[in-house]
């Protein structure tokens, strides 16, 4: 009788062992075919934040600040407003065509953690230096910015943007910005292509000409 036992208690515990075995096996199985496939644990916001800054780098620049006029600068951005931004893109709430046709694939499942770490880092870096080579009238452009144009309802941009333009909170930066890019969002906030209540009435009301001014000016800043 206790040999039976002990036989019966020998039989368990290899039975145990090889379970555990396989099990164990499965696990890691598992886990392998799950990372193959997509399946497995997600990257940490700061992995995936690293590894998306080298993809935004081609066209904002290592530190920030992109070689074309089409791209914006990015360093010393407003936090709030990039979070705001990337988040637009991700949902495809901003439906402007370049924000369409570059940023809805580049923000796709962008994590909240990963938007945040990326509007940190650009909001830190040193914003672009005042631009020496800035042509256009900068004077006309400058009046615009500080008072408006009380006869076609142009509200002054100091009044959101700050007195140096560099925005606050959700209000972006727009102090050396490429002049470009800012005729090329004042366009689409007048055609109503980026949505935005407040500066769909103002862009529409400013002529060509005012629009050419006031960005040549704040692109100067």
């Amino acid at each position: 009788m206790g040999n039976r036992m002990a036989h019966t208690r020998a039989l368990i515990h290899k039975l145990t062992s090889a379970l555990a075995v396989i099990g164990g096996a499965s696990l890691l199985l598992g886990c392998a075919t799950d990372r193959i496939f997509g399946l497995g644990p997600r990257q940490t916001p700061q992995v995936e934040a690293a590894e998306k800054l080298h993809q935004c780098a081609s066209c904002h620049g290592g530190n920030g600040v992109s070689s074309a006029a089409l791209f914006p600068n990015l360093a010393g951005q407003q936090q709030a407003y990039l979070v705001t931004q990337l988040t637009a893109f991700r949902q495809h709430t901003r439906k402007d065509r370049d924000g369409r046709n570059f940023m809805w694939g580049m923000a796709s499942g962008l994590s909240d953690g990963a938007i945040k770490i990326l509007a940190t880092d650009y909001s830190a870096k040193a914003p672009t230096p005042p631009s020496k080579h800035v042509k256009g009238d900068v004077d006309a452009g400058k009046a615009i910015f500080e008072n408006g144009v009380a006869s076609h309802g142009v509200l002054a941009c100091v009044s959101c943007h700050g007195a140096k333009a560099e925005g606050n909170t959700i209000i972006p930066r727009l102090a050396g910005q490429h002049q470009d890019y800012l005729d090329i969002q004042l366009r689409a906030f007048a055609s109503g292509s980026r949505d935005n209540a407040a500066m769909h009435l103002i862009a529409k009301a400013m002529t060509p000409q005012e629009r050419k001014a006031v960005t040549d000016y704040v692109a100067s800043l």
